[in-house]
């Protein structure tokens, strides 16, 4: 699998040196938005999250502001734009994870919780 990883890397460089730090910082969200839209998705559809780690869901957000404010200190553009966007999406979990742990947001397409009927005897 080496060859996938050293043309990513060279892909990656050419858009660094022809675009620059912008454009760097723009072509490598997608790998963390696709990771955390994922989590995202679950976080919506799952009827149950008693496998999510409140932990991991914080601990995302925090380094993701821990570069971002890194980022804003040094003056460092694409690492600036990857942790902005990344960071909304990790907001917006952490945010999603609450409401769900809490009972305020249900899993989309569910039907509210309804004690179960009474089999009668035939």
């Amino acid at each position: 699998m080496w060859p996938l990883g050293l043309a990513v890397a060279a892909g990656l460089i050419a858009v660094e040196l022809v675009g620059g730090a912008a454009a760097f910082g723009v072509s490598v969200i997608a790998p963390f938005v696709v990771g955390l839209g994922g989590q995202t998705r679950d976080l919506v559809r799952a009827p149950d999250l008693s496998g999510l780690s409140p932990l991991y869901v914080i601990g995302t957000l925090v380094v993701q502001l821990m570069w971002w404010s890194w980022a804003l200190w040094i003056g460092e553009l694409s690492t600036l734009i990857c942790s902005s966007v990344v960071g909304l999406v990790a907001a917006l979990n952490v945010a999603l994870w609450w409401a769900r742990s809490r009972g305020v947001l249900r899993p989309s397409g569910a039907a509210p919780a309804t004690e179960p009927a009474l089999a009668e005897a035939a």
